[in-house]
């Protein structure tokens, strides 16, 4: 939930938050495209197979990536016999791997723009560097367009996420010597061809297929390295949490207005406040006193109930910091509470105090609680509803 401030024309401000503009969907994670598309007894035996080879897979798929990097640079010949071999290498994890893809997640990213777009231009390069080599070298073309398909679908994927990344980001260079080789000319056997011309009085237009290339591959790279660059930033910031945060799929958003104005200015203002006049009146207890409240087993006991009560506060309100300093807040009243039996009579009657002068603060303490677990159960509270499951 992101939190902006915008400046209203009464020259106060507002304070609002990101919220989605529909419901979020609802996935399973534990369906794959294999479970989902093959019969169970294929899904079983492919799932068998896959499971038992899958280190020497891993190591003829990686090798298959290596010598495709060579195709456009060797001879004609060299580079079909490479394509021929690197295909059969690929192919058991090429398309196992794309078979685990999560079916839910693939479903919503399908009905996404950057889906479809990174898959027509896919497709496009694919079948015009396919008629550029006009031979066996197109088996390359192949690989390409199920491996570009599975970057495009990285959020399906859970398993091997930073490998799968890394990997993503090492495959870049490969395609962007291709792009060079063939805009060079240097590819073996392979001459441009026509699209389109056009030619009137006053000009002359021409469309050749490197065009079409080069424009593909160029923008397939760029798409490719803001993908992978994306997640890895993505995996970095939940590095130490279970949660997958998605890069390709994404859901429309509205501005909400809070309740109330500045709420995180005036948590803070409550805090400091708070600190302002416990700290002093905390400085005039009693040192052995004190002490001796602090370490008795009834302090320990209650300081671990309310403490536990506020981190289940910041905890239901998933850390969003304006609560979080309230809980804080809450958490210094209540040490202060404790604190009063260690102030003498003669500091009581110097500043006019008397310990039931603190009932009102308990009495607010408790509202504050029952206020929160009312608009848990009965009212409802979206920034608490959305821990609780």
């Amino acid at each position: 939930m992101t939190r902006i401030v915008a400046t209203g024309s009464s020259d106060h401000e507002i304070l609002y938050i990101f919220k989605p503009a529909k419901p979020l969907p609802q996935i399973n994670l534990s369906k794959s495209l294999r479970g989902e598309l093959l019969p169970a007894k294929f899904h079983k035996i492919s799932h068998r197979f896959l499971t038992k080879y899958h280190q020497p897979l891993l190591v003829a798929n990686v090798t298959a990536f290596i010598l495709i990097s060579f195709v456009a640079v060797v001879n004609a010949r060299a580079g079909q016999f490479i394509s021929l071999i690197s295909i059969f290498l690929w192919v058991p994890l090429g398309f196992g791997a794309f078979s685990t893809l999560r079916y839910d997640v693939v479903r919503l990213l399908m009905g996404t723009f950057d889906f479809w777009f990174f898959s027509l231009v896919t497709s496009m390069t694919a079948a015009m560097v396919s008629v550029y080599f006009r031979d066996l070298r197109f088996l390359r073309m192949v690989i390409d367009w199920v491996g570009f398909h599975h970057i495009v679908c990285i959020d399906a994927h859970v398993r091997g996420v930073r490998q799968f990344a890394l990997m993503t980001i090492v495959g870049i260079p490969p395609v962007l010597f291709m792009l060079i080789w063939i805009m060079l000319g240097h590819v073996d056997g392979c001459t441009t061809f026509s699209i389109l011309d056009y030619e009137n009085e006053h000009h002359t237009f021409h469309l050749s297929g490197v065009d079409v290339i080069g424009n593909g591959l160029l923008t397939l790279a760029l798409f490719i390295t803001k993908i992978a660059v994306r997640k890895r930033r993505a995996l970095r910031v939940s590095q130490n949490s279970s949660s997958i945060q998605c890069v390709i799929y994404t859901c429309a958003l509205h501005l909400n207005g809070t309740d109330h104005t500045l709420s995180l200015v005036e948590a803070w203002s409550a805090l400091l406040w708070t600190l302002a006049f416990v700290i002093p009146f905390t400085a005039l207890c009693q040192r052995q006193l004190l002490k001796l409240l602090v370490t008795s087993f009834d302090s320990f006991f209650y300081i671990f109930q309310v403490t536990a009560a506020n981190l289940s506060v910041c905890i239901l309100s998933k850390w969003e910091l304006s609560r979080c300093i309230m809980a804080l807040t809450w958490e210094v009243w209540f040490l202060w509470l404790l604190t009063l039996d260690a102030l003498t009579p003669v500091i009581r009657n110097n500043l006019r105090f008397r310990i039931s002068f603190a009932a009102p603060l308990v009495a607010l303490l408790l509202l504050a609680h029952i206020i929160i677990m009312s608009r848990l159960f009965f009212v409802g509270d979206e920034g608490l509803y959305g821990t609780i499951h």
